[in-house]
């Protein structure tokens, strides 16, 4: 019985080691992948734009998707608030979940879904779904990941929009707009979105 108990002990460690192990390497693998892309990026020399209207009189919009599930939800909820703005430009959308949606939900838009086998080992998007990003000129490129994420950031970035709008102010080289939402908890995350969108119709 004793040899029993400290063998399921010892298998407890090696599990506990392993999956901190992985848990490292994945760790190392993102750092690197975000290193690359701001050395990527740095070189890209920003022009100096206007904010008076570009987000009211843009004829083209890519609107990525939060990757949580838990934004996801309350999302749609706010882009709705964006109709009449929206219902004039052609849109796009990133789309992490590939969840079906109403048509009150703007699915009549052309989606483009992102899969983990769309990015590379450093969590870098893969030219062959950049392509297809490309494909389309934007005015206004919007990432509404309330968290910095390194593909949705790098699709921001590689989209060419003029104006490309982040949530968040810690990583610097993927974006030229920032709306801070400040990382709300999750009962007020709808009350940010709905911010988020307030500020857009501002502009």
């Amino acid at each position: 019985m004793v040899d029993s108990v400290e063998q399921k002990i010892q298998n407890v460690r090696k599990w506990a080691d392993k999956v901190t192990a992985i848990h490292a390497v994945t760790d190392l693998l993102k750092f690197a992948g975000l290193k690359i892309a701001q050395t990527k990026f740095r070189k890209t020399k920003e022009q100096t734009r206007t904010l008076t209207n570009f987000f009211t009189s843009a004829n083209s919009i890519l609107i990525i998707l939060p990757n949580k599930y838990d934004d996801y939800s309350v999302v749609n909820k706010s882009l709705q608030s964006l109709n009449a703005e929206l219902s004039k430009m052609n849109v796009t959308y990133i789309d992490f979940f590939n969840l079906p949606r109403t048509t009150f939900e703007l699915a009549f838009y052309e989606t483009l879904y992102f899969s983990p086998s769309d990015k590379n080992r450093f969590g870098i998007p893969k030219e062959e779904f950049l392509r297809k990003v490309r494909k389309k000129k934007y005015d206004v490129a919007l990432d509404l990941n309330s968290h910095f994420d390194l593909a949705a950031a790098y699709i921001c970035k590689s989209s060419n929009a003029a104006c490309r709008i982040g949530l968040h102010t810690s990583i610097k080289n993927f974006y030229n707009i920032y709306l801070n939402a400040n990382k709300p908890a999750a009962h007020q995350k709808q009350i940010s979105y709905d911010w988020v969108a307030q500020c857009l119709k501002m502009f």
